[in-house]
């Protein structure tokens, strides 16, 4: 009977491979001048590739824009570094004394690499997200205060991503 179970143990071979297809994956989609940190990373975390990246930074977008939206501060104090909590916090609790709901609707999201750089053993990833949302602002009421449910505006941020490399957390 053949065996379905394949060998995930890298020989050196295989790591050759990686090294080669890393050079060329980082390339391809980072800037110059992010390339170095992000393959001093690859070194270090063979699992790292800036595709799963983007994917997981484009998940953690639409997470925070939901849970603001939501007035979910508990899960932004999970994501969040603490100085961006706090400002996120702050409009949450003045949306929650006016008695105003925001409602957000993500339509489309774009995430590129900007930059990296390591210091000391912490990774800092700039992301520049372009996204499609429709933002509404209603109050106590539900009158809309600002903006409008059929338009939608194209947003530009520009968000640091930050951790320690070899760290198990994303």
């Amino acid at each position: 009977a053949e065996s379905n179970v394949v060998s995930l143990r890298p020989n050196k071979q295989s790591q050759a491979v990686e090294a080669e297809f890393q050079e060329e994956d980082i390339m391809e989609i980072v800037p110059k001048e992010a390339r170095e940190p992000l393959t001093k990373l690859r070194a270090i975390e063979p699992s790292f590739y800036p595709e799963k990246f983007l994917e997981g930074a484009k998940g953690a977008f639409s997470v925070i824009l939901e849970a603001f939206a939501a007035g979910d501060k508990k899960t932004l104090n999970n994501l969040l570094a603490k100085s961006v909590y706090t400002s996120f916090a702050s409009a949450i609790n003045e949306r929650e004394k006016a008695g105003e709901h925001l409602e957000s609707i993500l339509l489309n999201l774009k995430a590129d690499i900007q930059g990296a750089s390591i210091k000391g053993k912490v990774i800092n990833i700039s992301i520049k997200f372009t996204s499609l949302q429709t933002n509404v602002l209603k109050g106590k009421k539900g009158k809309i205060l600002e903006g409008d449910p059929d338009q939608s505006e194209e947003l530009v941020d520009s968000w640091n991503f930050r951790r320690t490399i070899g760290s198990k957390n994303p």
